[in-house]
């Protein structure tokens, strides 16, 4: 019994791997043409980013399954396809980054922290010309100073320039400001998150 058992469970194992392997692939594929579709193939990461943000922007005929409860739906797939989930910005910054990666742009997910080291807001980073400059998938906007200029985090900290920066952008909320922010969401480790949050912070 206990080789048929070890027998079964590896046979188990190697199904799920099987399975894993073929939704990884098959998502990427989807992913990969989805991005086609909407990135220029021979753009520079100026325009593959600028494409990008219009297509969230524009906000273009999605499926709508608020009713079937898939709000908190990770896969990738769902999200492109799911205007609700594109008005959320944890889940926008994740698409976008999905597509971002598959058009060969690099990115990566910038978290907005209030002063109790939660975070408030979910923004990307998008390397441009050797500068991380910010943009914000749930509007399809980057930020910009007058000359039209992408900004970078250590730009918005500068209040003037971050106040700048959002008259532009109409409907994003003024509170989600740049006086904290980090790449991994610390709060989330079990026990010494917060803590080690608050010690990292007070480093110079």
């Amino acid at each position: 019994w206990v080789r048929l058992g070890s027998r079964i469970l590896i046979l188990g194992a190697l199904a799920f791997l099987a399975y894993g392997l073929a939704w990884n692939f098959s998502t990427r594929t989807y992913l990969k043409g989805f991005a086609d579709a909407v990135v220029p193939l021979t753009g520079s990461p100026e325009e593959k980013t600028k494409a990008l943000l219009g297509w969230f922007h524009d906000e273009p005929a999605r499926r709508d399954k608020k009713s079937t409860g898939l709000l908190n739906d990770r896969d990738p797939v769902s999200i492109v396809q799911n205007i609700h989930l594109l008005k959320i910005c944890g889940t926008a910054s994740n698409a976008f980054m999905n597509l971002a990666d598959q058009a060969g742009i690099e990115s990566r997910r910038l978290l907005l922290l209030g002063p109790s080291g939660k975070t408030k807001h979910v923004v990307v980073e998008v390397k441009l010309g050797g500068q991380w400059i910010v943009v914000n998938p749930g509007q399809g906007l980057m930020f910009k100073d007058r000359l039209g200029r992408g900004l970078t985090q250590e730009e918005l900290r500068n209040p003037e320039v971050y106040q700048d920066a959002i008259s532009r952008m109409p409907g994003y909320d003024p509170s989600y400001s740049f006086e904290h922010t980090v790449h991994v969401r610390l709060e989330k480790l079990p026990l010494v998150g917060i803590r080690l949050w608050k010690v990292l912070n007070c480093l110079p």
